[in-house]
């Protein structure tokens, strides 16, 4: 077919054409939109740390060491944005904007300093290779700040959960948008691609909202998924009311408190 770059694996056909993806096989036709955005995290060292060491970060003292540089992270865009507000308002020369910068630019590098201690102690700490894109000049690299920020680091945790099950490179899919029977796209942080189903995953790191289960529930029947999962760092209190209620549908919470083993036992259940 004209346009089309065609790959064979086990099952499955997979078709570059133009800026989408197709996976075609015996089940299913979907459409794909691969986000470069998040190829580029994905290329970023700490990135490759985790997937390597899923194992190792995804504890409790792992949650706590991202949650607080997420934290800490967000503190420093927030000062960052109120200093841009003035100069911008202002102009570098006048008074105020000199001040506030006097003052918070040594507060920046402060945190930045914290963040660059605590990830190279917890890297130290469990023998694993340290970091030598992290920071660009004294500061965080730009790519990392939205790494954090974003909570990008516990999608790369549930991407590394389902590459552990032993699907390849091309059929784990990292943020990315998929074409429904209605024609709209949805975006879905990981998607798992075989011959027999199709798997679309939520992932949060914080608290979940009964209106993104909703959501879920309905993005699987418009891309006709055959599993949804919805997994989350801290607990859905309404887990219970939706356990059982829609087919093939899947809450994991507080998943920090379990071992990765034991996620990955409960995953591979329900598949």
């Amino acid at each position: 077919m004209d346009g089309l770059e065609e790959t064979s694996m086990k099952g499955i056909e997979l078709f570059k054409h133009g800026d989408k993806l197709i996976y075609s096989s015996k089940r299913e036709v979907i459409a794909v939109y691969p986000n470069t955005e998040y190829e580029e995290y994905l290329g970023l060292q700490l990135s490759k740390r985790i997937l390597e060491n899923v194992d190792i970060f995804w504890s409790e003292t792992g949650a706590e060491l991202f949650n607080d540089v997420t934290r800490k992270t967000r503190q420093i865009t927030d000062t960052k944005s109120e200093l841009d507000k003035v100069r911008k308002t202002d102009g570098e020369n006048d008074l105020l904007y000199q001040q506030l910068a006097s003052s918070e630019e040594p507060r920046i590098q402060a945190l930045n300093d914290e963040i660059v201690q605590k990830i190279q102690s917890f890297l130290t700490e469990h023998h694993i290779k340290n970091l030598s894109d992290l920071i660009s000049g004294s500061l965080l690299n730009d790519k990392y700040i939205d790494f954090f920020k974003n909570h990008v680091w516990f999608e790369i945790f549930i991407y590394g959960l389902f590459k552990h099950l032993d699907f390849s490179d091309e059929t784990v899919l990292l943020n990315s948008e998929i074409m429904g029977k209605g024609g709209l796209k949805h975006k879905i942080d990981i998607t798992v691609v075989t011959p027999m189903h199709i798997t679309i995953v939520e992932a949060k790191s914080q608290n979940v909202k009964r209106a993104q289960l909703m959501n879920l529930i309905g993005q699987k029947a418009d891309i006709n998924a055959d599993l949804a999962f919805l997994i989350a760092g801290k607990e859905f209190s309404e887990k219970k009311e939706f356990k059982d209620k829609y087919r093939n549908v899947f809450v994991f919470d507080n998943v920090f408190d379990e071992s990765f083993n034991a996620v990955l036992k409960k995953t591979q259940e329900k598949y």
